[in-house]
């Protein structure tokens, strides 16, 4: 009988934490130069910016992501989770706009980002 009044508590809960937003986005990229040159095994920043309504729309949210390239140049880092400088993530309301994400390098550590698109 105990069994039977769990079940439904169980299934509320499953349905509860699967309608909450994500804790981040996966993001996954090859960094290449202005040559198109992977940039490999080196030591970069990212600075991941979402912009709201359009390409050019304001910038609800911007972080950045001290990382290391794979000997492939490859890079995985998960958006929501890095260096907060300006927004919040988790009060981004991703149904009411449309959303853009650009993407803009640091190769030398200087704190000049070149923009990727």
């Amino acid at each position: 009988m105990k069994r039977i009044a769990l079940l439904p508590a169980f299934l509320l809960l499953i349905l509860t934490l699967s309608g909450q937003s994500p804790n981040g986005i996966n993001y996954q990229t090859i960094v290449r130069d202005n040559n198109g040159i992977i940039i490999a095994d080196s030591a970069l920043c990212l600075k991941l910016s979402i912009r709201a309504d359009s390409i050019n729309g304001f910038i609800i949210y911007e972080e950045t992501h001290d990382t290391i390239t794979s000997s492939f140049g490859l890079v995985n880092l998960i958006i929501g989770q890095g260096t907060i400088l300006s927004g919040c993530f988790d009060s981004i309301f991703w149904g009411e706009t449309s959303h853009f994400l650009e993407i803009s390098v640091d190769t030398n550590g200087d704190g000049s980002f070149d923009f990727l698109g």
